[in-house]
């Protein structure tokens, strides 16, 4: 199986470090190739800067951005990967995403932005415009796995196609003897479970307790679906649960209870607005979890 091209955003900061220690922690040397991309941003027609330095403050930014790609580079081949070094010039989060839209590309890695107090992180702006206008998956990485050799990853699946994808993008990349998972399925509460009682009350109590133990089955169906998938390609799976409540809180809260290295989510390919409207999963999980593998299938178009 050929090796899936990669690109990994390189920009210097402790985020990219952290990527790169989930990489070496995490992934197949010979499932991931790599383009280590740095971009300058600063332009000739920059207006933040006096002209008198703008020549040198560009030559300055090129040198860095170029540091700083086959720095990274160089950290992948020690690790045992193929990589190489490659830098741009323009608005960073733009060209990240066209990097990762050429043909070929599977996937985009990324750092993820700093802690913030109390506690909280940082979703920096370039994150955030990769994470909603790329038409590939894209790793998000905020702090290196707990462990050098070895990595703790919660796979979250609703049966979508894009938690399917999701689940064969860990599963191509991921080396099975490095990862110990642990798969996830949310029973979401419906507002009939409260409506329809009041609205249509001659109905039996046995046929609203029928569709949520109909709905528990499915989500059950899924995680143990998963479990077995990934239990056949040879990872250590350490159970299959399902769990009652909002898909973006019980997926954020085991994360946080079993301090989980990686977290694995489908996303829908929505827009920005259809996103902020409906809170998004995959966007809470790569707000706030370590990292976060958000699967994207090449065939859906960006929408934005």
């Amino acid at each position: 199986m050929d090796a899936m091209h990669a690109v990994l955003a390189a920009d210097g900061s402790e985020p990219t470090r952290a990527a790169e220690s989930l990489i070496e922690a995490m992934c197949r040397r010979d499932a991931l190739e790599f383009t280590a991309l740095s971009v300058a941003a600063l332009g000739s027609t920059s207006p933040d800067l006096p002209p008198e330095y703008l020549r040198e403050a560009v030559v300055e930014d090129a040198v860095r951005a170029r540091t700083n790609a086959e720095a990274a580079a160089d950290e992948l081949c020690s690790k045992g990967f193929r990589a190489v070094a490659d830098t741009v010039r323009g608005h960073p989060g733009e060209q990240i995403v066209k990097a990762g839209n050429r043909h070929g590309c599977g996937l985009i890695v990324m750092g993820g932005g700093r802690h913030r107090w109390p506690g909280g992180r940082i979703f920096g702006s370039t994150s955030h415009y990769v994470l909603h206008a790329a038409a590939v998956s894209v790793l998000v990485v905020h702090e290196p796995p707990l462990e050098q050799q070895s990595c703790r990853v919660l796979v979250a699946t609703d049966g979508s196609d894009s938690a399917e994808h999701a689940l064969a993008q860990f599963e191509a990349i991921a080396d099975p003897a490095r990862c110990r998972v642990k798969v996830l399925s949310a029973v979401e509460p419906s507002p009939w479970d409260e409506l329809v009682p009041v609205v249509l009350p001659a109905l039996p109590l046995e046929a609203y307790e029928e569709v949520r133990v109909q709905r528990s089955a499915h989500a059950q169906s899924f995680a143990r679906s998963a479990a077995h998938r990934l239990a056949a390609a040879g990872f250590d799976v350490e159970s299959d649960e399902v769990a009652n409540g909002s898909p973006r809180f019980v997926v954020l809260e085991e994360a946080k209870a079993g301090a989980y290295d990686l977290v694995v989510v489908g996303s829908r390919g929505l827009g920005p607005v259809c996103r902020m409207l409906l809170g998004s999963v995959s966007e809470a999980v790569a707000r706030h979890a370590r990292a976060a593998l958000i699967g994207r299938p090449q065939t859906a178009a960006a929408s934005t």
